[in-house]
C-alpha cells in the first residue's frame, strides 16, 4: 500500500514524499480511511508509529482550499511528560519539553 491510495491532495503527497515516508504504518493504514470519510477515530499506538500523520493528513486534506479565519479543526489530546525521549543535538530543549494539550487550527 502507498500513501497515494488514500487519494490525498497532490501537495500532501509531495510533502509525505519529501519527509521520506514510503509506505503507511499500520496505525496510518487503519486510521486514515475512516478519518478521510469524516468519522471519529480513537486509536492507540506506540511512540514513533506514525499517529501524528495518521490524524493530521485527513485534517489537512479537508482544510486544503477552505477559507482561513474560522476554526476548522479541534485536536484534544492528553500528553504525559516523556523525559526518556531522546532528541537530536540540534533540537532545542523546548521542542521536546512542552506540548499544548489543546490545539485549534485556524
Amino acid at each position: 500500500m502507498s500513501f497515494s491510495e488514500f487519494q490525498l491532495h497532490p501537495d500532501l503527497l509531495r510533502g509525505v514524499e519529501a519527509l521520506g515516508f514510503q509506505a503507511p504504518t499500520p496505525i496510518q493504514r487503519d486510521a486514515i480511511p475512516p478519518a478521510m470519510a469524516g468519522r471519529d477515530v480513537l486509536a492507540c499506538a506506540m511512540t514513533g508509529s506514525g499517529k501524528t500523520a495518521a490524524f493530521l493528513l485527513p485534517i489537512l486534506q479537508r482544510l486544503i482550499g477552505l477559507p482561513r479565519g474560522t476554526t476548522r479543526a479541534l485536536i484534544i489530546a492528553e500528553f504525559s511528560p516523556m523525559p526518556a525521549v531522546k532528541t537530536k543535538p540540534s533540537t532545542p530543549p523546548s521542542a521536546a519539553a512542552s506540548i499544548p494539550a489543546l490545539s485549534a487550527i485556524r
